[in-house]
């Protein structure tokens, strides 16, 4: 694809004016997940785009851009550019409003639980008997539905997930285009008015602890933690007295 570069109509200097320029979209969709929102049903994602410019013979300061569409004669779109670097010219990265994403969850399987004791820390000795630790790994499949909501082709989404140190990435049923730790990547294409996606599992690693605290002995009273006793009245401490005036 081509387009042409120039000032608008109100500007005096059109020193930059180019034509005949080789552009395209990249369109991209980042994936993050929490422990929380990994057993979520559906979520709503939004995905990000920018066009990039290339072999821009003049240098375009920071400014704003106006996309027209040519054969309409109408403005397609509205960014900003933070100036060229070389050659080549990109507007900012905004919210594409071309696609429809859904993030699905497929399936989730609990894992085996092994549980293991530690001693508790030497400030919680006098109250604690012992630290109870439960970890299992979950196995979580999920699908990201891409509809293409435009009459035209969009080639080259990259769907990027991101791992974190509970998060690890297990599987897809197509191979991820990129791999590298902690980022995987895959690239999509959707014909007009049709969908396409991907699908993943991804291991969580559970963690939960539990204190045991000691048993007490007969007749003793629990007290909360760092909530000191209530004080007793001293023996020669005087009566409260009511005052009347």
């Amino acid at each position: 694809m081509k387009a042409t570069l120039l000032p608008r109509e109100n500007v005096r200097l059109a020193w930059f004016k180019a034509e005949n320029v080789k552009f395209q979209h990249d369109r991209k969709v980042e994936l993050s997940y929490t422990q929380h929102n990994l057993q979520q049903d559906a979520i709503s994602r939004t995905g990000t785009f920018q066009i990039v410019f290339q072999d821009v013979p003049k240098q375009v300061p920071a400014s704003q851009i106006v996309i027209f569409d040519k054969a309409l004669g109408l403005p397609q779109s509205y960014s900003r550019t933070s100036g060229s670097v070389g050659p080549r010219l990109s507007t900012e990265w905004q919210d594409d409003l071309d696609l429809e994403i859904t993030d699905r969850l497929v399936t989730y399987g609990t894992g085996k639980e092994e549980i293991k004791v530690e001693p508790p820390p030497p400030h919680l000795r006098n109250r604690l008997k012992e630290i109870e630790i439960r970890e299992r790994d979950d196995l979580v499949t999920r699908k990201l539905v891409v509809k293409n909501l435009t009459a035209r082709p969009i080639d080259g989404l990259q769907v990027k997930l991101y791992e974190n140190k509970d998060i690890r990435f297990e599987k897809s049923k197509v191979e991820a285009f990129k791999k590298d730790p902690p980022e995987y990547t895959w690239l999509v294409n959707v014909q007009p008015d049709a969908t396409g996606m991907v699908e993943f599992t991804l291991k969580l690693h559970v963690t939960k602890t539990f204190e045991i605290e000691k048993d007490l002995p007969p007749g003793a009273a629990r007290t909360s933690p760092g909530r000191a006793p209530p004080l007793a009245q001293a023996a020669n401490a005087p009566p409260f007295m009511n005052r009347e005036d």
